[in-house]
């Protein structure tokens, strides 16, 4: 049973219970136990975008001059719906890279580069993240490609390369609380 706090009214109206066939209603006495409704939430009110940070790195493995190079920005994102407490969200860790190149002259024949990345959606409370890394390979002609993994972290993650000369990888995490 809700109450107006304005009035201190608490029930259904006697009109209404009229109107659905209870007959007449009188009113008693007897203090109410009830609280007050509470009021709607705007649950979309809590959301939020959070900067997680830029991270970059820069090697110079097997490089007469120049270098091989990565970079990524990681933002952070609670999304709230609905309007019944409490508010749960959803969290997101947005991974977006910013850069993946090799400069100068390499001391071997050519060098192959890959990045990979990935994310973990959650809700409910649970941490959410996302991770992005590169690996570098020296290959003879140019014939070669790179395959590659990352772990989930947070800073530096793993990034895994058979016979990768240079490998880094960078990891953001976030959670949402309950509002």
């Amino acid at each position: 049973m809700c109450c107006d706090p304005a009035t201190g009214h608490c029930g259904v109206s006697s009109r209404v219970l009229q109107a659905k066939g209870f007959g007449t209603v009188r009113s008693s006495n007897v203090p109410s136990l009830a609280a007050a409704c509470p009021p709607p939430v705007n649950c979309p009110s809590f959301n939020t975008s959070v900067d997680l940070g830029f991270h970059s790195d820069v090697d110079t493995s097997l490089h007469l001059s120049g270098n091989h190079f990565g970079a990524v920005d990681f933002i952070g994102e609670c999304s709230y719906t609905g309007s019944t407490s409490p508010c749960t969200g959803i969290c997101d860790v947005k991974v977006t890279p910013k850069g993946l190149g090799d400069s100068g002259f390499p001391s071997t024949f050519c060098h192959a580069l890959a990045s990979v990345q990935n994310g973990q959606t959650t809700s409910g409370g649970s941490p959410c993240s996302g991770s992005w890394g590169y690996a570098v390979k020296s290959c003879f002609a140019c014939l070669c490609g790179v395959s590659l993994t990352i772990n989930t972290g947070v800073g530096p993650v793993t990034v895994n390369a058979q016979d990768a000369i240079h490998t880094w990888g960078w990891g953001a995490q976030l959670t949402c609380t309950s509002h």
